[in-house]
């Protein structure tokens, strides 16, 4: 999971760190594919990202039909109408399964071969829906897959924090930030190249220390912060830390 986390946390632009959040979410909960979706109800606007990539035909037939139904998929609804976008199934939020009887459905899962799905919200306004699923061909999904994307969930919402504000081109760590978190000049070196991305290896080669020096630094800032990962320490550093899912 760390190193699927590091190699997320790499990407150069958010299409590039959907797109490898889709392929490693694959491999954690395997199904038939992965997709990052960004719906707005209330414009019939979709746009999405899918693992594997179907190619631009795929996308020209069905993105219309995906955009006019959306609102029918129940996990979509249930995020809209409780801002609760934790990882669920459709038999989740729609036990008695009418879900199956609609277009969105019958129209568009069904002919993909897509028959369950399990889904979970990043970030939520009124009247969109900003997430991940995991679709498959009707075989439920366990509890232990469950646990994992919801684990993911927050970490992958810092990791898009911090490669939106590397592609926005944001230095992430100012003077007056490090001064208020109270990281020394090196720290402050260490902190703003794991915020731009940098592995432990690369670190130490642009710092000229060794990776060992760079793991006793990450380990010493990771204590006076209160931080567990990477990503929480990016979050703490841009200051996003405080947001929190819904």
């Amino acid at each position: 999971v760390l190193e699927a986390l590091a190699d997320i946390g790499a990407a150069s632009t958010l299409d590039d760190w959907a797109t490898r959040a889709c392929r490693h979410l694959l491999d954690m909960v395997p199904g038939v594919s992965s997709t990052y979706t960004e719906v707005n109800t209330a414009t019939g606007r979709a746009a999405a990202i899918v693992y594997p990539d179907p190619g631009p035909a795929w996308f020209a037939q069905w993105r219309p039909f995906f955009g006019e139904h959306a609102h029918e998929n129940p996990i979509v609804a249930h995020i809209e109408a409780t801002g609760d976008g934790s990882a669920a199934t459709w038999r989740d939020r729609d036990p008695e399964r009418r879900f199956e009887r609609t277009a969105l459905y019958r129209g568009f899962y069904v002919p993909n071969g897509i028959r369950s799905q399990l889904a979970f919200a990043l970030a939520m306004e009124p009247g969109e829906f900003v997430g991940f699923a995991v679709n498959r061909d009707g075989v439920d999904f366990a509890p232990s897959e469950r646990a994992t994307v919801e684990l993911l969930r927050p970490q992958l919402l810092n990791l898009h924090r911090l490669v939106a504000a590397r592609e926005a081109g944001v230095s992430g760590l100012s003077d007056a930030r490090a001064g208020a978190l109270g990281l020394t000049a090196r720290q402050t070196d260490v902190v703003r190249l794991v915020v731009a991305g940098r592995t432990n290896d690369q670190i130490a080669a642009e710092l000229g220390i060794s990776a060992g020096t760079v793991r006793k630094h990450l380990e010493a800032i990771f204590g006076m912060l209160g931080v567990a990962s990477r990503a929480a320490l990016v979050a703490r550093a841009l200051g996003t830390d405080a947001a929190r899912l819904g």
